[in-house]
Order: structure tokens, then sequence, then C-alpha cells
């Protein structure tokens, strides 16, 4: 297996925020079964200024969370994504034109591209409303990206890829909730961008998680409570990814008698010159040519499904778990929610 250092096949470097932020905090409003929890929270009030109606609610027995909270969260995952349209072109240092742009979407066919994401990200969130919650994300993300290539010019070979990089993730939502006693709902919707150094623009994501769930009430202690929940999450992924690397930082250990191997006899003329380029700057990398290329991605799947459980311990403190699974995506998240609120 030929192993090369890919950046010009970054490919789905943003693919990672569709993950990082569909992960958001449940935080429904607790809507307690009648009886002795309930006639203890028909006692307490709401003195802070959001959400609005929240008094008059507390006065009919629903013990609402407090408004403002900051949620810290810790994210794990990798998804399994498709490319395509992947197109090249090469320039030298002074913006001339070597090779122009060319597509390979024909030439290079791809076997496995997954992308593997590390997060750590903060969240301030707002209820305005005693059913609706927005919030904003801000975080860091760490994304190593594998990608196998299993043919060119419809020859079969076995090449992997593979890139590491950093950058930063950001974005807004909002979430609908309600219940019905300890049975609880929430839509929840977000816009994530994401920002590299090596990306020509931003990419952004779209998320949407339904979850369905279950408050788990402790006797006489109307601020604690345990909650499991199930949903999914559906991704709408800006697909374009534009870009380009110096080509000395490409494939470094290819070796000297690649024109002999199998999968650059099956090139065609075209391609084998953008392959001659490559090897001449590795061999004098002092000219620093670049490449630009260009490709779409999207999730291989793009519904997959949720479950999560949270601890309450009291209406300041929150600690959660997540996992997402199916649709070729698997993660994990761990967060710590503190809430507090602005008085009247």
């Amino acid at each position: 297996m030929l192993k090369v250092r890919s950046a010009f096949l970054i490919l789905i470097i943003s693919s990672f925020s569709m993950m990082v932020c569909s992960q958001t905090d449940g935080g429904v409003k607790i809507m307690p079964k009648q009886g002795e929890l309930y006639e203890s929270t028909k006692q307490l009030n709401n003195p802070f200024i959001l959400p609005a109606w929240g008094k008059r609610l507390g006065k009919r027995g629903f013990l609402l969370p407090y408004p403002i909270g900051i949620m810290v969260n810790s994210y794990i995952g990798e998804q399994d994504v498709a490319i395509s349209d992947l197109t090249i072109g090469i320039n030298d240092a002074d913006g001339n034109v070597i090779i122009p742009t060319t597509s390979l979407d024909q030439v290079v066919g791809f076997s496995k591209v997954k992308a593997s994401v590390r997060n750590i990200n903060a969240r301030a969130d707002i209820w305005v409303l005693p059913f609706l919650d927005v919030y904003g994300i801000f975080g860091k993300a760490w994304v190593e990206t594998k990608v196998g290539i299993g043919s060119i010019a419809n020859r079969p070979v076995d090449i992997s890829t593979e890139a590491d990089f950093s950058g930063y993730v950001y974005g807004i939502g909002a979430m609908l909730t309600g219940g019905v006693r300890s049975i609880f709902f929430s839509l929840d919707f977000n816009t994530v961008w994401t920002h590299f150094d090596e990306m020509k623009k931003n990419n952004s994501a779209m998320n949407f998680a339904p979850r369905v769930g279950y408050i788990f009430h402790f006797n006489n202690q109307p601020e604690r409570n345990f909650s499991l929940w199930t949903g999914a999450s559906r991704t709408f992924l800006n697909s374009t990814t534009v870009g380009s690397l110096v080509l000395s930082d490409i494939a470094p250990d290819l070796g000297q008698n690649y024109e002999n191997s199998d999968w650059y006899n099956g090139l065609s003329p075209t391609v084998q010159k953008i392959a001659d380029n490559v090897v001449e700057n590795f061999v004098d990398k002092n000219k620093g040519d670049i490449i630009n290329y260009s490709l779409n991605k999207r999730p291989e799947h793009n519904w997959c499904m949720i479950l999560g459980a949270q601890y309450q311990i009291n209406r300041h403190w929150q600690f959660r778990v997540e996992t997402n699974f199916l649709g070729g995506r698997k993660s994990g998240l761990i967060s710590a929610n503190y809430r507090f609120g602005i008085f009247k």
C-alpha cells in the first residue's frame, strides 16, 4: 500500500462541523407530575427577567431551568464521507499557470473516506420563552482525514492518504421544547461554520435533531432528576471545499521509479503531466509551485441515531453524555452545564 501525505486531498475537513455541534443541550423545561412534587413546585417563584411568562408558569407548578447557561463540551467522533467532482490545477510561485484546472472525477476512484474529529467547545444559551432556547457555540477542533483511493483510470490501486488540521468552529442555533408530565420532546436546529487556514473560505453545515425522552424525579427533591432520551440527527452540508497547498508539502516519500508503476501507466497523458510536475517539485523543493483544488463532499448517510442521558444535581448544575451511531457515524459527547438567572 502506498501511503502519501495528501494535503491536496484535504477533502472533507469541514465535514467535522456536521458532527461537532449537532450535540446540543437538551435543557428542556421540567414538567413534573401532579401530586407531591407538583405541590412543592407551586411554591417556587421565578424571580428572573427571562423567560417570558416564567413566573406565571412557576405558579402553575412548572419547574423551569434557570434562563442562562454556560456549557463546556468535549467531543470525539468519526464520519464516513463521500467525495466527488475533484479538480486540481498547478501554478508557480509567481501565479503563472503550469497546469490548468483539470477534472479528476473520472480518473480517481475513492474507496473509503473517513473524518475523525476531536473538539472542545463552549456553548452559551438563553431561554427567551419557556419553550424556546437560543444559543451560540465557539470551539477548537482537530481533524484527521483518511482517504482510500481504489482506482486510477479504472485500474485498481491501493493508495492510502491522510492529513491533519486544526481550526475553529462557531455557530448559532435554537431549540423548541415541550412536554407532558415527565415526557419531553425537543426540536433542535443550528448552523455551524468552520475555519481552517488551509481553506480559502469557511464551510458551513446545518443540523436538525429531534429528541424525545423521560425525566425520572427524586422524591422530595424537585430540583434533582435524571433524564434519558433518544432521537435522530440530520445534517445539511455545504459541500464545496476549495483550497491550495505548496506541492513540496505533498507526498514527500514518493519514489523515483514512479514512471514504471501501474498507477502511473494507467493515467491519461494530461494527468501524467500533473504527476510529472509533482515529482519534479520533490526533486527541487525551492520552486514552490502551488496546487489548487476543489471538491464536493457529503456524508455517506444524512441521518444518524442519538442516545443520551443527563444527571441534574440542581437547577445550577447538569452533567450529560450523548452518543451518535448508525449512518456511518460514531461519536461521544461529555459536557458540564452551569445555569443562572438575572433578577428582575
